[in-house]
């Protein structure tokens, strides 16, 4: 396991932090820490990293992330639920993963999402009428899927 521990307090003057991680291969799993000050936002992208999934017991420890990018990885399964309790989240990239079935309607409760890319994944099924409820999403890819149904 690699642990990987971020602490932005240590750069005081630093209003972004932004975190691009090229993980060593091969890598069974990673855990990463990130503490923050209030006021800072932080970017989270682990993207082409061969990472194989996505554990729902770590997307609760990144509650305030406004921007996470795991495009480009061997992620299989389903989208976790877990993935709408990040209140914050502004940017989510999944795109050229191995996800597979439907959206979850969970998706619906990511009130601040503006960007969904879900593309070049395995995914099916209808989108979701919950999207209806993300006003503030404009941009939504679901290109080379095999969604159906109309658009809600």
């Amino acid at each position: 396991m690699h642990n990987l521990g971020i602490d932005s307090s240590r750069q005081p003057n630093v209003g972004l932090l932004v975190i691009s991680l090229r993980i060593p291969r091969p890598m069974v799993l990673i855990r990463l820490t990130v503490t923050q000050k209030a006021k800072k936002k932080t970017y989270l992208g682990v993207s082409h990293n061969q990472i194989p999934r996505i554990v729902p017991s770590t997307i609760r420890s990144l509650s305030n992330l406004p921007s996470l990018e795991l495009n480009g990885n061997q992620i299989s399964g389903m989208i976790p639920n877990e993935l709408s309790q990040l209140s914050q989240l502004q940017y989510l990239e999944l795109e050229d993963n191995q996800l597979v079935g439907s959206i979850p309607p969970s998706i619906g409760q990511m009130k601040s999402l503006r960007e969904l890319d879900l593309s070049f994944n395995k995914l099916s099924g209808p989108i979701p009428a919950t999207v209806v409820n993300i006003s503030l999403l404009s941009v939504l890819v679901l290109l080379n899927n095999q969604i159906n149904g109309s658009i809600p």
